[in-house]
């Protein structure tokens, strides 16, 4: 989970599936946003789509 909206002030990552390892974090929120991504129109549709966090 990253909050980009508080971390940085970006909008528009709501309901978005970032690839990477987490032991591998990019140390930069750019770094992080260049990252291969799923975007999602809203956080149910996430779940819907089989990501979750048990």
């Amino acid at each position: 989970m990253f909050d980009a909206l508080g971390a940085c002030g970006l909008t528009g990552y709501r309901a978005t599936v970032f690839h990477g390892n987490l032991f591998a974090l990019p140390p930069t929120v750019a770094a992080l946003l260049a990252l291969p991504r799923e975007v999602y129109d809203a956080p149910e549709e996430v779940v819907h789509h089989g990501w979750r966090v048990d």
